[in-house]
């Protein structure tokens, strides 16, 4: 069966423009995906805001040690959603949680570095309000812990049908912990 010359050069065509076919070096399929998020709300009574930003990684400014069993490590924290790639040599191309801040009652918090730089492929949605919504959707929810003591961030990160649903507790003070709830395929 031969196919119609049209046909051929329209399929030509969407292969030239189509943006995920020839991607350049520098260039990965989360191009179009947010990059950085701002949220502000309130713990018992004090004004939280929070700035999350992805960017790409950059072995050499980071501690990155392998791992027989495990992911490896990414500045003392295993790292999430990058075993597709290449840490151990440094050609990561995968964007990772870059920069997180956190001001809670006018006061800046210090996060530890690595719990947040060893996440990659985050998905930086809008913050979705509701909770249960936000776990459907694998949307960004922030909000309080029960007690009302700690910030609560859940989040998906990953992509290509493989995704991770994690939270963080986050304490005025700085101490933070992650955690993994799910794996989504």
């Amino acid at each position: 069966m031969k196919c119609n010359p049209i046909f051929q050069i329209l399929f030509l065509i969407i292969l030239l423009f189509c943006p995920c076919s020839h991607a350049g070096e520098n260039e990965h399929q989360w191009k179009y995906t947010p990059k950085s998020i701002h949220w502000t709300g309130k713990i018992k009574g004090e004004i939280v805001e929070m700035d999350i930003s992805e960017g790409d990684f950059l072995a050499a400014e980071h501690e990155v040690k392998p791992s027989d069993e495990h992911e490896p490590t990414i500045d003392g924290f295993e790292a999430i959603a990058a075993s597709d790639a290449s840490l151990e040599d440094k050609t990561v191309v995968h964007p990772h949680i870059k920069k997180w801040s956190i001001t809670w009652g006018g006061k800046k918090v210090s996060l530890p570095k690595g719990i947040y730089t060893s996440v990659f492929l985050p998905g930086l949605s809008e913050p979705n309000q509701n909770f249960d919504a936000a776990h459907r959707k694998g949307d960004i929810w922030i909000g309080a812990s029960d007690d009302g003591k700690e910030l609560l961030v859940t989040m998906v990160c990953g992509r290509d049908g493989v995704s991770q649903l994690i939270a963080f507790t986050i304490a005025k003070d700085g101490q933070a912990h992650r955690f993994y709830l799910a794996c989504r395929s």
